[in-house]
């Protein structure tokens, strides 16, 4: 375990591979997706932004975003939403989760399998750069 740890740092040392720089984009997607969702959020509750402008977007774009429909649900409509926000925008809980449970099932899916996928790449060309046969 000690030897294969030591062989990694001394890839990445060879390679010039630094840890850190591949957070920096972590760090500057993070904000602007939290942005986006809780835009997304505040967009979809009715009392929040009825009337109001949410920066460039006007009550007309608004308007026409909580009236957009996927499967017959609101795009607005998210699981949480009490029954009154239901009420307004006219569906239920449970439709909205028939639209939305199969999307986070093969969300949870597929980010599993490529985590998978990448641990098991990840093993076989650090057992290749130990046994010396890595391609170049």
């Amino acid at each position: 375990m000690r030897a294969e740890q030591e062989a990694r740092k001394q890839i990445q040392k060879d390679h010039g591979y630094n840890r850190l720089a591949g957070c920096v984009p972590v760090f500057v997607q993070v904000p602007v997706f939290l942005g986006l969702y809780q835009l997304l959020q505040w967009m979809s509750v009715p009392d929040a932004s009825a009337g109001r402008k949410i920066g460039v977007l006007a009550d007309a774009e608004i308007a026409s975003f909580r009236d957009t429909t996927f499967f017959d649900v609101p795009l607005s409509a998210y699981v949480a939403m009490d029954e009154s926000q239901f009420a307004f925008l006219g569906t239920t809980q449970e439709a909205t989760l028939k639209v939305a449970l199969p999307f986070i099932v093969m969300a949870a899916v597929f980010t599993s399998g490529n985590l998978l996928i990448n641990q098991v790449r990840n093993r076989t060309m650090l057992e290749r750069a130990l046994s010396g046969t890595a391609r170049a």
